[in-house]
């Protein structure tokens, strides 16, 4: 079963964006063998660090089961995680991520 990711990235290449700053999510759909790009999602308002944003950009990606960031506070942290939502942390290019999520089983058949 697939499901989707959203990375904070400013050019679909690197995870380069801190959470409450991110101006945009790539969205990726993985499955246990692959990956593939959906689309991207452009948060209203970035640069905050207020609870009613993190609310609306988590709504903004509500289908996603996990999210990747360069960084986030700890404030968003505990907000994402009380949702359900699994963060994780990383500065390399997107798809070498995506594959060592794959290849390391960290994404679980449904």
């Amino acid at each position: 079963m697939s499901q989707r990711i959203a990375i904070a990235s400013s050019d679909g290449k690197n995870i380069d964006l801190h959470f409450a700053r991110a101006t945009s999510f790539y969205i990726y759909e993985i499955d246990q063998k692959a990956f593939k790009f959906i689309e991207i999602r452009k948060p209203s308002a970035a640069n905050s660090h207020d609870e009613s944003e993190f609310a609306r950009t988590l709504k903004l990606i509500e289908d996603c089961s996990s999210i990747i960031v360069n960084r986030i506070g700890r404030g968003a942290l505990a907000f994402i995680q009380a949702k359900g939502i699994r963060i994780f942390e990383a500065s390399y290019p997107i798809d070498v991520v995506l594959k060592k999520l794959i290849d390391k089983k960290i994404i679980q058949e449904g």
